[in-house]
């Protein structure tokens, strides 16, 4: 799926889910809301994998495989949060959604913790040699 047919699906979506909605539709609007949201999910995700294979691949050979996967899972963790929040929203559960953005944040600190620990040591090494 081209990002143009994205898009058209997007709009597609936001305009029939309009319509539902004004002929008090609301349930359906949102279904179709969700489903077209799971749609484009998949069509990126077809999109992104052969990135992501390709990025595998190199940061095997560049000396950078211990950071692609923390790499990779920050930015998964951001994504199904920021999707998962954006659904909720979408719902009517504004707090359900703030509070798992929250979580995903405090993840991401969590997936970054050995990045800081390995930047400090690194850090105090070369302190140290000077």
């Amino acid at each position: 799926m081209t990002l143009w047919q994205m898009g058209g699906l997007a709009l597609l979506c936001a305009m029939a889910g309009t319509l539902l909605r004004e002929s008090g539709g609301g349930r359906q609007a949102t279904l179709l809301s969700l489903c077209g949201g799971a749609m484009l999910l998949v069509g990126w995700l077809a999109r992104v994998s052969p990135a992501v294979a390709a990025l595998a691949q190199l940061s095997g050979q560049g000396g950078l495989g211990s950071w692609t996967p923390l790499l990779l899972k920050a930015l998964a963790v951001g994504y199904v949060t920021e999707i998962g929040a954006d659904a909720c929203r979408e719902l009517g559960a504004e707090q359900v959604g703030a509070k798992l953005e929250l979580c995903g944040r405090a993840e991401l600190v969590l997936l970054a913790l050995p990045c800081l620990t390995e930047l400090l040591r690194t850090a105090a090494t070369l302190v140290a040699q000077n």
